[in-house]
């Protein structure tokens, strides 16, 4: 950071001096003004990073110190000669701006870091778990597994405590630790070079993080989070309830909060079977229709990571634009007063293009805000209506629903419920 300012000519050094709202805060009346201007003169010509900065709002020194701060910045000593930058959570960084009414004037640039994706989280994870040699069996992309990764992932970025790489790497670890415990128990054959861990296990581990943060944040639990997977199929008698098959299965406690647990993919195609009576008509229909659903996904998420990357560079060209209007109020500087007017017209030109970049970035911004709450409410309807088909009961074998033309018909194809009946 200090770089990039040091590199454009807005700084003296590219040194950056990191504090926390207790170094600006004394502990005592009169001792917080000297120790706030201190650091500032320290870091005049520099970047001053106020870490957890909102915590300038609490407590009366606090207040003192934000104050101070305000005073300082419209001082000539220190007016436009660093570059001082408030970190924090959102909400918490927005309640300090609020507290005093030239603060906000004082900080107008915004930068907001959002959540990783799903996706993102996904590779982050795996490239944790090759580190220590253990792979998660069965995670390919068009995998139901990697489908419910991707849920999971979705509930724990919406928490207001996730961490993002950081949790990713928590959930990294307790993997890492069931891993190995596993394979203690298993025989040994030989130096393998790699360990296994099961879908089931990962799922699981994940479960049990969000009922942590769940119950950590005094948060209330998804109401879809009390459904459970059905075991595995072995042709029970009809029944018009499947409570006894979500209790009999082993995929994760029942304390555990669930999205809709999915099988690992191979095993389900594997044990799927024709229902007797199915025509060949219905069961063409129902597996192209299975076909389309993945295709429909995949073309979602491509979409939205296509607008992501366009968003990416949308910014770059934001920096670039801002470096050339940097270079010639260099170049103004150091000029000879006859040529200064034609550079006064070549800066205008520079910042129009940067305002148009800043325009396009923020276009980008909201295209890619919106696709990922179509694809996130796509998800949450689908996870409602699975929810739903698997507590009416209809197919005894607990096979997931596809969507067709209508409603949706079980991966079995004997059971067919429309949309009207399933009030979704």
């Amino acid at each position: 950071m200090g770089q990039v300012y040091y590199d454009m000519g807005f700084l003296s050094s590219p040194e950056v001096i990191e504090c926390s709202a207790s170094d600006l805060v004394g502990q005592y009346v009169g001792q917080t003004g000297p120790k706030t201007k201190a650091i500032f003169e320290k870091a005049l010509g520099k970047v001053l990073f106020i870490d957890e900065a909102y915590r300038l709002s609490e407590g009366h020194f606090a207040k003192e110190a934000m104050d101070e701060l305000v005073g300082i910045l419209t001082q000539d000593r220190f007016k436009a000669k660093l570059v001082v930058v408030l970190a924090g959570y959102n909400q918490e960084v927005n309640q300090l701006l609020s507290v005093n009414p030239g603060l906000s004037s004082r900080f107008p640039d915004e930068i907001t870091f959002e959540n990783m994706s799903s996706v993102m989280c996904i590779k982050v994870l795996e490239k944790a778990l090759a580190k220590e040699n253990i792979t998660i069996d069965g995670l390919e992309e068009a995998s139901q597994s990697y489908t419910e990764f991707i849920m999971l992932f979705d509930q724990l970025s919406a928490l207001p405590s996730w961490g993002n790489a950081r949790d990713v790497i928590t959930i990294s670890k307790e993997m890492v630790r069931i891993a190995i415990k596993n394979s203690l128990s298993l025989p040994q054959q030989g130096s393998e070079p790699s360990i296994t861990l099961s879908t089931v296990d990962a799922l699981s581990c994940m479960r049990a993080t969000l009922k942590g943060l769940h119950d950590r944040g005094n948060l209330p639990q998804n109401p879809l989070s009390t459904i459970h997977s059905p075991s595995p199929p072995i042709q029970p008698p009809p029944i018009r309830n499947t409570s006894a098959l979500k209790q009999a299965t082993k995929i994760a406690p029942p304390e555990q909060p669930l999205l809709e647990p999915i099988q690992d993919v191979k095993e389900e195609e594997e044990s799927v079977v024709r229902d007797p009576g199915v025509t060949d008509m219905v069961w063409r229909q129902l597996q192209a229709d299975k076909a389309a659903a993945v295709k429909e996904q995949r073309q979602r998420e491509e979409a939205v990571e296509q607008t992501r990357k366009e968003l990416h560079e949308a910014e770059e060209v934001v920096e670039r634009a801002h470096r050339e209007v940097a270079k010639v109020l260099e170049e103004a500087l150091l000029t000879d007063t006859r040529i200064q007017e034609d550079i006064m017209k070549k800066i205008e030109e520079e910042r129009l293009r940067e305002a148009a970049a800043r325009a396009e970035r923020a276009r980008k911004a909201a295209e890619l805000k919106a696709r990922e709450e179509a694809e996130r409410l796509v998800r949450k309807r689908e996870a409602q209506a699975q929810a739903k088909l698997r507590e009416m009961g209809i197919c005894p074998a607990g096979y997931r629903w596809i969507k067709q033309a209508g409603g949706y018909r079980c991966r079995g194809g004997a059971h067919f419920i429309s949309d009207s009946q399933l009030g979704l």
